[in-house]
Protein backbone atom coordinates (compact mmCIF):
# COMPACT_ATOMS: atom_id res chain seq x y z
CA UNK A 1 0.00 0.00 0.00
CA UNK A 2 0.77 3.76 -0.47
CA UNK A 3 0.81 5.18 2.93
CA UNK A 4 1.00 9.17 4.01
CA UNK A 5 1.36 10.07 7.12
CA UNK A 6 1.15 13.74 7.87
CA UNK A 7 3.71 15.62 10.25
CA UNK A 8 3.46 19.21 11.74
CA UNK A 9 7.18 19.73 12.96
CA UNK A 10 7.40 24.03 12.11
CA UNK A 11 10.40 25.52 13.58
CA UNK A 12 10.75 23.11 16.20
CA UNK A 13 13.32 20.10 16.68
CA UNK A 14 12.08 16.32 16.63
CA UNK A 15 13.45 16.53 20.60
CA UNK A 16 10.98 18.86 21.62
CA UNK A 17 7.37 16.95 20.41
CA UNK A 18 6.21 13.67 20.81
CA UNK A 19 3.67 13.61 18.25
CA UNK A 20 6.65 14.43 15.49
CA UNK A 21 8.57 11.29 16.82
CA UNK A 22 5.65 9.29 17.02
CA UNK A 23 4.65 10.17 13.12
CA UNK A 24 8.50 8.80 12.22
CA UNK A 25 8.18 6.01 14.10
CA UNK A 26 5.20 4.73 12.86
CA UNK A 27 6.10 5.56 8.84
CA UNK A 28 9.09 3.29 9.65
CA UNK A 29 7.24 0.41 11.21
CA UNK A 30 5.06 0.69 8.14
CA UNK A 31 7.69 0.46 5.68
CA UNK A 32 9.00 -2.24 7.45
CA UNK A 33 5.72 -4.13 6.98
CA UNK A 34 6.63 -3.89 3.40
CA UNK A 35 4.78 -0.73 2.59
CA UNK A 36 5.37 2.64 0.79
CA UNK A 37 5.02 4.77 3.23
CA UNK A 38 5.42 8.80 3.18
CA UNK A 39 5.56 11.85 5.78
CA UNK A 40 3.69 14.31 4.41
CA UNK A 41 4.21 18.19 5.32
CA UNK A 42 3.59 21.75 4.92
CA UNK A 43 6.17 24.12 4.08
CA UNK A 44 6.59 27.73 4.49
CA UNK A 45 9.29 30.32 5.02
CA UNK A 46 9.01 29.41 8.86
CA UNK A 47 8.62 26.26 8.34
CA UNK A 48 11.70 23.53 8.52
CA UNK A 49 9.85 20.57 8.40
CA UNK A 50 12.12 19.03 5.73
CA UNK A 51 14.91 19.94 7.56
CA UNK A 52 13.58 18.15 10.96
CA UNK A 53 12.71 15.16 8.97
CA UNK A 54 16.43 14.58 7.78
CA UNK A 55 17.85 15.32 11.20
CA UNK A 56 17.82 11.23 11.65
CA UNK A 57 18.75 9.02 8.89
CA UNK A 58 14.90 7.14 8.88
CA UNK A 59 14.96 6.38 5.23
CA UNK A 60 11.87 7.60 4.71
CA UNK A 61 10.23 9.98 1.70
CA UNK A 62 9.18 13.26 3.19
CA UNK A 63 6.85 14.72 0.58
CA UNK A 64 4.87 18.85 0.19
CA UNK A 65 1.80 18.59 1.10
CA UNK A 66 0.87 20.61 -2.74
CA UNK A 67 3.54 17.53 -4.52
CA UNK A 68 1.05 14.95 -2.12
CA UNK A 69 -1.58 16.20 -4.43
CA UNK A 70 -0.50 14.85 -7.28
CA UNK A 71 0.11 11.26 -6.48
CA UNK A 72 -1.86 8.11 -5.32
CA UNK A 73 -2.27 6.88 -2.06
CA UNK A 74 -4.29 4.22 -0.45
CA UNK A 75 -4.38 5.10 3.49
CA UNK A 76 -3.33 8.73 4.95
CA UNK A 77 -2.99 8.48 8.39
CA UNK A 78 -3.25 12.21 10.05
CA UNK A 79 -0.53 12.56 12.67
CA UNK A 80 0.82 15.63 13.00
CA UNK A 81 -1.01 17.71 10.33
CA UNK A 82 -4.61 18.48 10.67
CA UNK A 83 -6.43 17.37 7.72
CA UNK A 84 -9.26 19.58 6.34
CA UNK A 85 -11.60 18.59 3.64
CA UNK A 86 -10.45 19.58 0.83
CA UNK A 87 -7.21 18.24 1.75
CA UNK A 88 -8.89 15.01 1.92
CA UNK A 89 -10.91 15.64 -1.83
CA UNK A 90 -7.66 16.05 -3.56
CA UNK A 91 -6.48 13.13 -2.69
CA UNK A 92 -9.24 11.39 -3.25
CA UNK A 93 -9.68 12.87 -6.69
CA UNK A 94 -6.67 10.74 -7.36
CA UNK A 95 -8.08 7.38 -5.72
CA UNK A 96 -11.68 7.33 -4.40
CA UNK A 97 -11.33 4.35 -2.38
CA UNK A 98 -8.76 6.22 0.17
CA UNK A 99 -8.77 5.37 3.59
CA UNK A 100 -8.67 8.00 6.42
CA UNK A 101 -7.21 7.10 9.51
CA UNK A 102 -6.96 9.98 12.38
CA UNK A 103 -3.75 8.72 14.53
CA UNK A 104 -4.17 9.70 17.64
CA UNK A 105 -1.50 10.38 19.54
CA UNK A 106 -1.55 13.25 22.20
CA UNK A 107 -4.30 13.09 25.73
CA UNK A 108 -6.28 15.61 24.00
CA UNK A 109 -9.37 14.83 26.84
CA UNK A 110 -6.46 16.58 29.45
CA UNK A 111 -5.51 18.77 27.01
CA UNK A 112 -8.76 20.36 25.78
CA UNK A 113 -10.41 20.48 29.15
CA UNK A 114 -7.44 22.82 30.33
CA UNK A 115 -7.94 24.99 27.32
CA UNK A 116 -11.69 25.12 27.98
CA UNK A 117 -11.46 25.54 31.85
CA UNK A 118 -8.62 27.87 32.12
CA UNK A 119 -7.64 29.23 28.91
CA UNK A 120 -4.39 27.03 28.35
CA UNK A 121 -2.29 26.85 25.32
CA UNK A 122 -3.82 28.45 22.82
CA UNK A 123 -6.96 30.14 23.37
CA UNK A 124 -8.94 29.75 20.38
CA UNK A 125 -7.02 26.68 19.24
CA UNK A 126 -10.36 24.42 19.82
CA UNK A 127 -11.78 26.47 16.40
CA UNK A 128 -14.07 24.62 14.20
CA UNK A 129 -11.92 23.37 10.83
CA UNK A 130 -13.87 21.27 7.87
CA UNK A 131 -12.68 17.99 9.07
CA UNK A 132 -13.62 15.02 6.85
CA UNK A 133 -15.11 12.12 8.89
CA UNK A 134 -12.57 9.31 9.94
CA UNK A 135 -12.98 6.09 8.26
CA UNK A 136 -11.46 4.79 11.33
CA UNK A 137 -9.65 6.33 15.03
CA UNK A 138 -6.33 4.51 16.22
CA UNK A 139 -5.51 5.55 19.61
CA UNK A 140 -1.60 4.56 21.36
CA UNK A 141 -2.34 2.45 24.26
CA UNK A 142 -1.59 5.24 26.99
CA UNK A 143 -4.46 7.17 25.61
CA UNK A 144 -7.05 4.65 25.60
CA UNK A 145 -8.59 4.93 28.88
CA UNK A 146 -8.72 8.65 28.95
CA UNK A 147 -9.68 9.56 25.00
CA UNK A 148 -11.18 6.89 23.00
CA UNK A 149 -14.89 7.68 24.05
CA UNK A 150 -13.54 11.29 23.58
CA UNK A 151 -12.10 11.13 20.13
CA UNK A 152 -14.93 9.21 19.03
CA UNK A 153 -16.98 11.80 20.17
CA UNK A 154 -15.22 14.74 18.69
CA UNK A 155 -14.15 12.81 15.40
CA UNK A 156 -17.81 11.74 15.06
CA UNK A 157 -16.64 8.19 14.26
CA UNK A 158 -17.51 5.68 16.30
CA UNK A 159 -14.46 3.11 15.03
CA UNK A 160 -11.80 3.63 17.42
CA UNK A 161 -9.24 1.69 19.18
CA UNK A 162 -6.05 1.29 20.72
CA UNK A 163 -3.68 -0.19 18.37
CA UNK A 164 0.25 -0.97 19.86
CA UNK A 165 2.90 1.52 20.58
CA UNK A 166 5.54 1.70 18.43
CA UNK A 167 9.62 3.62 19.05
CA UNK A 168 12.46 3.49 17.63
CA UNK A 169 16.36 3.61 19.22
CA UNK A 170 17.97 5.53 15.67
CA UNK A 171 17.22 8.90 17.43
CA UNK A 172 18.81 8.40 20.91
CA UNK A 173 21.52 5.99 19.13
CA UNK A 174 22.07 9.03 16.52
CA UNK A 175 22.56 11.79 18.86
CA UNK A 176 25.27 9.71 21.45
CA UNK A 177 26.90 8.70 18.03
CA UNK A 178 27.08 12.30 16.51
CA UNK A 179 28.62 13.43 20.42
CA UNK A 180 30.60 10.70 20.40
CA UNK A 181 29.26 9.27 23.79
CA UNK A 182 29.36 6.06 25.42
CA UNK A 183 26.59 4.56 27.23
CA UNK A 184 26.47 4.10 30.84
CA UNK A 185 28.48 3.06 33.03
CA UNK A 186 28.80 3.20 36.88
CA UNK A 187 29.26 6.16 38.67
CA UNK A 188 28.00 7.99 42.25
CA UNK A 189 24.24 8.49 41.61
CA UNK A 190 23.55 12.07 43.37
CA UNK A 191 22.53 14.44 40.41
CA UNK A 192 18.67 13.17 39.35
CA UNK A 193 17.18 15.05 36.64
CA UNK A 194 12.98 16.08 36.08
CA UNK A 195 12.16 16.25 32.66
CA UNK A 196 8.57 17.21 32.82
CA UNK A 197 7.86 19.96 30.40
CA UNK A 198 5.20 21.47 32.99
CA UNK A 199 2.93 22.78 30.60
CA UNK A 200 -0.04 20.54 31.53
CA UNK A 201 -1.30 18.18 34.09
CA UNK A 202 -0.15 15.17 32.27
CA UNK A 203 3.32 15.82 32.53
CA UNK A 204 4.82 18.33 35.13
CA UNK A 205 7.65 18.46 38.21
CA UNK A 206 5.23 18.70 40.91
CA UNK A 207 5.15 15.30 42.39
CA UNK A 208 8.75 14.69 42.00
CA UNK A 209 9.49 17.59 43.72
CA UNK A 210 7.42 15.97 46.80
CA UNK A 211 8.92 12.57 46.60
CA UNK A 212 12.48 14.20 46.16
CA UNK A 213 12.00 15.99 49.58
CA UNK A 214 11.09 13.04 50.97
CA UNK A 215 13.76 11.27 50.03
CA UNK A 216 16.28 14.08 51.06
CA UNK A 217 14.46 14.15 54.41
CA UNK A 218 14.10 10.82 55.65
CA UNK A 219 16.82 8.64 53.28
CA UNK A 220 19.78 10.32 52.07
CA UNK A 221 21.24 13.13 50.92
CA UNK A 222 21.16 14.16 46.67
CA UNK A 223 23.70 16.85 45.24
CA UNK A 224 21.64 18.12 42.62
CA UNK A 225 17.79 18.06 41.27
CA UNK A 226 17.91 19.41 37.62
CA UNK A 227 14.32 20.57 37.00
CA UNK A 228 14.70 20.10 32.79
CA UNK A 229 11.96 22.09 31.58
CA UNK A 230 11.29 24.11 35.25
CA UNK A 231 12.77 27.80 33.63
CA UNK A 232 8.87 28.50 32.74
CA UNK A 233 7.31 28.40 36.23
CA UNK A 234 10.65 28.84 37.96
CA UNK A 235 8.99 32.98 38.66
CA UNK A 236 5.20 31.40 39.15
CA UNK A 237 4.22 32.81 42.64
CA UNK A 238 2.45 29.59 43.40
CA UNK A 239 5.23 27.44 42.54
CA UNK A 240 7.65 29.73 44.53
CA UNK A 241 5.35 29.13 47.46
CA UNK A 242 5.36 25.37 46.81
CA UNK A 243 9.04 25.21 47.13
CA UNK A 244 9.47 28.07 49.90
CA UNK A 245 10.14 26.20 52.58
CA UNK A 246 11.91 22.54 51.03
CA UNK A 247 15.21 21.49 51.84
CA UNK A 248 15.94 21.37 48.29
CA UNK A 249 15.86 25.00 48.03
CA UNK A 250 17.45 25.93 50.96
CA UNK A 251 20.03 23.22 50.55
CA UNK A 252 20.68 24.94 47.21
CA UNK A 253 19.66 21.20 45.47
CA UNK A 254 16.81 22.38 43.35
CA UNK A 255 17.62 24.30 39.82
CA UNK A 256 15.11 24.89 37.02
CA UNK A 257 16.54 24.72 33.36
CA UNK A 258 15.56 25.26 30.26
CA UNK A 259 14.38 22.00 27.66
CA UNK A 260 17.44 20.26 26.84
CA UNK A 261 17.81 16.91 24.59
CA UNK A 262 17.76 14.03 26.17
CA UNK A 263 20.86 12.67 25.66
CA UNK A 264 22.90 15.66 27.15
CA UNK A 265 21.01 15.68 30.27
CA UNK A 266 22.05 12.05 31.31
CA UNK A 267 25.46 12.13 29.85
CA UNK A 268 26.54 15.46 30.54
CA UNK A 269 24.91 16.51 33.75
CA UNK A 270 23.11 13.73 35.78
CA UNK A 271 23.19 9.97 36.59
CA UNK A 272 19.16 9.36 36.72
CA UNK A 273 16.07 10.77 35.31
CA UNK A 274 12.78 11.18 37.94
CA UNK A 275 9.64 10.94 35.67
CA UNK A 276 6.42 11.23 36.24
CA UNK A 277 3.12 11.40 34.62
CA UNK A 278 -0.89 11.17 34.72
CA UNK A 279 -2.99 9.14 31.87
CA UNK A 280 0.31 8.84 29.86
CA UNK A 281 1.55 5.62 30.67
CA UNK A 282 3.85 4.98 27.86
CA UNK A 283 6.72 8.09 27.11
CA UNK A 284 9.74 7.76 25.07
CA UNK A 285 11.85 9.50 27.22
CA UNK A 286 11.87 6.40 29.29
CA UNK A 287 13.25 4.29 26.46
CA UNK A 288 15.61 6.53 25.52
CA UNK A 289 17.06 6.82 28.82
CA UNK A 290 16.87 3.12 29.85
CA UNK A 291 17.65 1.99 26.29
CA UNK A 292 21.95 3.71 27.09
CA UNK A 293 21.48 2.08 30.54
CA UNK A 294 20.76 5.29 32.80
CA UNK A 295 18.14 4.13 35.43
CA UNK A 296 14.44 6.05 34.79
CA UNK A 297 12.37 6.17 37.65
CA UNK A 298 8.45 6.49 36.68
CA UNK A 299 4.86 5.68 37.56
CA UNK A 300 3.87 4.56 33.94
CA UNK A 301 2.07 1.40 34.83
CA UNK A 302 2.25 0.21 30.87
CA UNK A 303 5.99 -0.22 30.88
CA UNK A 304 6.33 -1.62 34.45
CA UNK A 305 9.04 -4.61 33.61
CA UNK A 306 11.28 -0.85 31.72
CA UNK A 307 13.54 0.98 34.80
CA UNK A 308 12.27 1.31 38.42
CA UNK A 309 8.47 1.15 38.43
CA UNK A 310 6.53 3.43 41.61
CA UNK A 311 2.86 3.44 41.46
CA UNK A 312 1.39 6.92 40.46
CA UNK A 313 1.13 8.92 43.39
CA UNK A 314 3.26 6.77 45.95
CA UNK A 315 5.99 8.83 47.44
CA UNK A 316 6.96 6.08 49.42
CA UNK A 317 7.25 3.69 46.57
CA UNK A 318 9.16 6.38 44.40
CA UNK A 319 11.42 6.97 47.80
CA UNK A 320 12.15 3.19 47.65
CA UNK A 321 12.93 3.17 43.79
CA UNK A 322 15.01 5.75 43.73
CA UNK A 323 17.09 4.27 46.75
CA UNK A 324 17.38 1.23 44.77
CA UNK A 325 18.96 3.05 42.06
CA UNK A 326 21.34 4.66 44.32
CA UNK A 327 22.15 1.05 46.30
CA UNK A 328 21.73 -1.13 43.74
CA UNK A 329 21.77 0.00 39.53
CA UNK A 330 25.77 0.17 39.52
CA UNK A 331 25.63 -3.46 40.48
CA UNK A 332 22.83 -4.78 37.94
CA UNK A 333 25.63 -5.66 35.09
CA UNK A 334 22.73 -6.68 33.24
CA UNK A 335 20.27 -3.66 32.58
CA UNK A 336 21.40 -2.39 29.31
CA UNK A 337 20.92 -5.49 27.95
CA UNK A 338 17.86 -6.43 29.27
CA UNK A 339 16.19 -3.36 29.00
CA UNK A 340 17.45 -3.36 25.39
CA UNK A 341 15.44 -7.09 24.97
CA UNK A 342 11.98 -5.63 26.63
CA UNK A 343 11.72 -2.07 24.84
CA UNK A 344 12.59 -3.95 22.18
CA UNK A 345 8.66 -4.90 21.39
CA UNK A 346 7.92 -1.24 20.37
CA UNK A 347 10.44 -1.57 17.61
CA UNK A 348 10.28 -2.52 14.07
CA UNK A 349 12.29 -5.73 15.20
CA UNK A 350 9.24 -7.08 16.80
CA UNK A 351 7.42 -9.40 14.47
CA UNK A 352 4.17 -9.48 16.14
CA UNK A 353 4.55 -5.51 16.14
CA UNK A 354 4.75 -5.82 11.63
CA UNK A 355 1.75 -8.40 11.73
CA UNK A 356 -0.36 -6.61 13.65
CA UNK A 357 0.10 -3.12 11.91
CA UNK A 358 -1.02 -5.14 8.78
CA UNK A 359 -3.92 -6.75 10.41
CA UNK A 360 -4.97 -3.32 10.81
CA UNK A 361 -4.18 -1.81 7.02
CA UNK A 362 -5.92 -4.80 6.02
CA UNK A 363 -9.10 -4.69 8.35
CA UNK A 364 -9.24 -0.81 7.28
CA UNK A 365 -9.05 -1.50 3.37
CA UNK A 366 -11.50 -4.11 3.47
CA UNK A 367 -13.96 -1.85 5.41
CA UNK A 368 -13.94 -4.04 8.26
CA UNK A 369 -13.57 -2.79 12.07
CA UNK A 370 -12.62 -4.80 15.37
CA UNK A 371 -12.04 -3.70 18.32
CA UNK A 372 -8.69 -4.67 19.65
CA UNK A 373 -7.89 -4.68 23.36
CA UNK A 374 -3.94 -4.58 23.97
CA UNK A 375 -1.48 -6.44 26.45
CA UNK A 376 1.17 -4.29 27.48
CA UNK A 377 3.33 -7.14 28.47
CA UNK A 378 4.26 -7.46 24.79
CA UNK A 379 2.70 -4.44 22.72
CA UNK A 380 0.11 -6.39 21.02
CA UNK A 381 -3.37 -6.08 20.24
CA UNK A 382 -6.29 -9.13 20.12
Amino acid sequence: MKIGITINVGRGSIWTNGVNQNAIYLAMLLKKCGHDSNLIYYISESNKTEEVINEIPSGIKGVEIEDSYEQKFDVIIQAGLTIETRMMDKWRAKNKRLKYVSYECGNHFFIDSEKILYNAFNPGSLKEFHTPIPDQIWVIPQHENSCLAYFKFRKQCQHGTVVPFTWNPILIENYFKEKQYKTYTPRDIKNIAVMEPNLSLIKNCIFPIVSLEKYVNEYDRLNKVYLIGGARIKDNEEFKNLIRYTTLLKNNILTAETRMPTGKIIHDHVEAVFSWQWENNLNYLYFDVAWMGWPIIHNANLCKDVGYYYEIFDDLGACEALNNVIKKHNKDKGYLERMRSIINRYTINNKQLILDYNNLLNDLISDKFVKRTYDWKTNSVS
